[in-house]
């Protein structure tokens, strides 16, 4: 089968669980039908300090104790743990023709936004040159991913986003990620600098937390650009190219 013509979308996921059993066993059946990649889980319900109900071709990498942020990956991807804690979880996805950073936060409501960004951005700087999917519950609101006014929060989390050269893929036109009795919100979000084309929706079905899925379809830009297509270009510049462009997962 022909890559070039063939390309590979690689769907994953995001969901705040509110700590709760039923949310981490309908899950479970999500990601059977879904067939995720890669999902960044916050608040997750746990016994003995371990994430239950996780179908077993998937690994779970999250902190041993009270842990809010976890990445749960297919078991075949090779990834190595950068930096993990209860509230922030690195992974570096270490497919042959890609270094992709991938990342789940979790910010508490009552806690420093800016001490969290900051711990971010400082392991964001050490890999100039990778990819990154950030996917999070920020609890910052902002009128560029949702409908609500820009709060303190989401003015330190749009500098921040600025500062790393990440986009926000939410926008207000999306369904809330955050809806219960006590109102809607648009405060889980997903931010990248992947090459390629993301789609993202928030799955309308009823889920068993306050929070809805957030669902990514990436699909790698598998083309070179017309200006690369020279067979005199530079063979060096060329491979770090396709390097950067095709992914294998």
């Amino acid at each position: 089968m022909d890559r070039l013509q063939n390309p590979i979308k690689i769907i994953g996921a995001h969901i705040n669980l509110g700590n709760a059993r039923a949310a981490n066993i309908q899950l479970n059946q999500s990601i059977i039908n879904n067939q995720y990649t890669f999902l960044s889980l916050n608040e997750p319900y746990t016994y003995d300090n371990k994430i239950t109900s996780i179908p077993r071709n998937y690994k779970i990498i999250a902190h041993d104790n009270s842990l809010k942020a976890a990445i749960i990956i297919k078991d075949h991807i090779d990834c190595q743990v950068v930096f993990i804690n209860k509230l922030l979880v690195i992974i570096d996805i270490q497919s042959s023709l890609l270094n992709c950073l991938l990342i789940s936060i979790y910010c508490p409501p009552r806690k420093n936004l800016q001490q969290h960004l900051s711990t971010l951005q400082a392991w964001i700087e050490i890999f100039p040159n990778h990819q990154i999917i950030l996917l999070g519950d920020f609890n910052a609101k902002s009128c560029i991913s949702g409908k609500r006014n820009t709060d303190e929060r989401g003015n330190q989390l749009l500098h921040s986003c600025i500062s790393l050269d990440l986009s926000i893929e939410n926008n207000p036109e999306m369904l809330p990620t955050f809806d219960s009795t006590r109102g809607q919100s648009w405060i889980d979000l997903i931010t990248k600098n992947l090459d390629g084309h993301i789609k993202l929706e928030v799955v309308d079905e009823i889920f068993n937390s306050d929070h809805n899925i957030l669902q990514v379809t990436w699909t790698p830009e598998l083309f070179l650009p017309k200006d690369m297509q020279n067979p005199c270009y530079n063979p060096i510049q060329l491979a770090y190219h396709k390097k950067r462009k095709f992914i294998l997962l």
